[in-house]
């Protein structure tokens, strides 16, 4: 019983983090409108205490209305869009400039979140399963 209480904390730990990142994904899904942008530069900020430096990538679209928008992609892929890449973006009308990012990057964290989100589910059935001696 008492092995039960480490897999519902790294359940509970994978379950957050899982939806911490298909809810980005899931936000601009429901509200968002496909643009595309250009990526500007890349730029360093930090460095903080848990890891150096960070790259983030600065893109640039339009939204439907015709106003110019710079937004930041925090979250890095493994193929890095070059500056003066066009790239498919996703925003939400509402506030383009702070609910922006690559389309590239949502789907990461879709698929990111959702195997987290997965992992934790198994890992809790399993868990409770075995503690219940079944």
């Amino acid at each position: 019983m008492y092995a039960l209480i480490p897999i519902l904390a790294c359940s509970g730990i994978l379950l957050a983090l899982g939806w911490l990142l298909v809810r980005d994904w899931w936000s601009l899904a429901r509200r968002g409108t496909a643009a595309t942008g250009l990526v500007v530069e890349y730029r360093r900020r930090g460095p903080t205490e848990v890891a150096g430096k960070q790259i983030t990538a600065i893109f640039e679209f339009a939204t439907a209305e015709g106003r110019s928008v710079e937004a930041v992609s925090y979250t890095r892929t493994l193929r890095t869009p070059r500056p003066g890449e066009e790239v498919p973006v996703f925003y939400d009308p509402a506030d383009p400039a702070e609910k922006a990012d690559l389309a590239k990057v949502l789907r990461f964290k879709l698929v990111a979140g959702s195997a987290l989100l997965v992992l934790a589910t198994i890992m809790l059935v399993a868990g409770t399963l075995s503690a219940f001696g079944f």
